[in-house]
């Protein structure tokens, strides 16, 4: 297997995990403090599909187009600043968009776009986010045209001119931006977010904030409550139009734009409390001192190197959920992916009752976190109130009333969770519907000694890049590191070819072992206590996974 690495100095190198090799594809004398590779994506052919152009952008707010492997710069633009976000807009909007917005027609969420300069535009669009708040959309072709354009203040509704040439649409927002994410299926539909600033679901066909959601809730000491949001990501694999966003004080906040402005549901991958909810608690709501002695409980088990003070999400991710195949065959000429020999596949469309979640931190640990919802989480909460393993009545028999009486059950019992520390939160849940969710990291891999500030999954493997100058590649299934390979500076990017997204490899052929065996990565236990996910959960869980083949 073979990726892209983009470093601290602006340079560009390739792992090739078969033979441990290390090749750097940018002149040494070209490395600088300032060009740091916050990002990068695949910009070859039609729709920017092929794996032959690359794109990066650097910390100074430059964007560069290379000729790959050759490393020729083939464009050049300066940006307001930081670039924090690129990747390719692709042309399978009309394979999957057109069925979600028919679906939807009488939701103001998705409004009509076929006037749009950006769905009508160019078949090499380049999207690009700075930090300063600008959202542009490039006509990245090398013959675009230079003229400029105008920027859309999206707060007062103002348009003024810009010296950036090749820009089809620019957008402005009043505050800075940390975090971005686009949905891989629809990919004019962005969230965004940033300190002070709670997620934000923008539409760049129409050039309009769809959505904006709030704060989270005040603690229980009535204190505003602080939103310093550092990744986002979308929960495909439930739904199109649920997201999650994490933050940089160690919280996980999950929303949902058809239900609510509030999140849905919050989770703190630092506190012990993140096992789960116990047959007690979600049984026993009549127990005085439940609270009290909970809160000694967590003043004692909560280790001090976990404190939610100096964790850090920087980066999330879920498995890729395109691919793109070439299709065999002479190409024609029409604007098509057909014409030009390509295929896209959809992993899925949603509608499961679960999503991973694979998270990385500023000390170094790789999460591997849950969520559940729907029927399952129905079933789960609804067998452990049974207090039987052996229930096995089909839990879409249950009528609408006793699905949200089994779901307010686990509403009361997270409230008494929330109430056993002196200064949480109220808790976050959908306010319609039995439809709630619970989340629970289900691993924590101690694999890095500096921030992670790449993270790619691809099939059972997450590949990682750190500021310790190492990048690794860690078996989902196994929780072991295969393989790892020092960098000589510090990684902050990862590009991996789209061939690899949901393969599965043979590790002892594609990935080459040390001389001498390393040892194992430290590994934070889930201890199967009462307050965890039972056996049979469990075992559910494992035999239902996302990653198995039969899936």
């Amino acid at each position: 297997m073979k990726y892209l690495l983009g470093g601290s100095t602006g340079l560009l190198k390739e792992i090739d995990t078969t033979n441990r090799t290390l090749q750097c594809f940018t002149r040494l004398q070209d490395q600088s403090l300032d060009k740091n590779v916050t990002s990068m994506c695949w910009s070859g052919g039609f729709g920017g599909y092929l794996q032959d152009k690359i794109t990066v952008g650097h910390s100074d707010g430059t964007l560069r187009l290379f000729e790959f492997p050759t490393m020729e710069i083939l464009k050049e633009v300066k940006l307001p600043s930081k670039c924090i976000h690129v990747s390719m807009l692709g042309k399978h909007f009309d394979q999957f968009g057109p069925d979600f917005y028919a679906k939807n027609d009488n939701s103001i969420l998705y409004p009509a776009y076929s006037d749009s300069d950006v769905y009508n535009g160019h078949d090499r669009q380049l999207l690009a986010v700075c930090e300063s708040g600008h959202i542009f959309v490039f006509d990245w072709s090398l013959d675009s045209d230079s003229s400029v354009s105008k920027v859309l203040d999206l707060v007062t509704g103002e348009s003024t001119d810009t010296d950036i040439p090749g820009i089809i649409s620019g957008f402005k927002y009043k505050s800075p931006i940390n975090a971005v994410a686009v949905n891989s299926l629809m990919t004019n539909r962005i969230v965004i977010g940033g300190l002070e600033i709670p997620p934000i679901l923008f539409d760049l066909f129409t050039g309009k904030i769809l959505w904006a959601g709030k704060y989270p809730h005040a603690t229980l000491l009535d204190l505003k409550s602080a939103m310093d949001i550092r990744g986002i990501v979308f929960l495909e694999d439930i739904d199109q139009d649920t997201f999650c966003v994490s933050t940089s004080d160690s919280s996980i906040y999950v929303y949902d734009t058809t239900s609510q402005r509030d999140p849905i549901f919050e989770l703190n991958i630092c506190d012990e409390r993140a096992k789960g909810l116990s047959y007690n608690s979600l049984l026993y709501s009549g127990i005085s001192d439940h609270n009290t002695k909970h809160r000694k409980l967590l003043n004692t088990s909560i280790n001090v190197n976990y404190s939610h003070d100096n964790r850090n999400i920087i980066r999330m991710t879920t498995t890729p959920n395109i691919t793109v195949e070439h299709v065999k065959g002479e190409e024609d000429s029409t604007n098509t992916l057909e014409g030009h020999g390509l295929s896209i596949k959809c992993r899925t469309l949603g509608g499961n009752d679960y999503c991973n979640i694979y998270i990385s931190d500023n000390v170094g640990s790789v999460y591997h976190m849950q969520l559940l919802t729907g029927d399952r989480l129905v079933e789960w909460v609804h067998r452990k109130l049974c207090k039987s393993k052996e229930y096995k009545k089909d839990v879409k028999k249950l009528s609408y009333d006793e699905k949200l009486e089994v779901m307010n059950h686990l509403i009361e019992a997270r409230k008494r969770l929330a109430s056993s520390s002196h200064n949480d939160k109220h808790i976050h849940f959908r306010k319609s519907g039995y439809n709630q969710f619970i989340g629970k990291v289900i691993y924590s891999f101690n694999i890095h000694n500096g921030a992670v500030l790449g993270l790619q999954s691809i099939g059972n493997y997450l590949v990682t890049a750190s500021l310790d100058r190492f990048t690794k590649v860690l078996d989902i299934k196994t929780g072991k590191v295969i393989y790892q390979h020092y960098c000589n500076q510090k990684q902050t990017s990862i590009l991996v070819p789209r061939e690899y997204f949901l393969e599965t490899f043979d590790n002892e052929k594609e990935f080459k072992a040390l001389k001498e065996p390393e040892p194992e990565p430290e590994q934070d236990p889930v201890v199967p206590s009462e307050d965890g996910l039972d056996e049979h959960m469990m075992d559910e869980l494992e035999d239902n996974d996302p990653f198995d083949d039969d899936d």
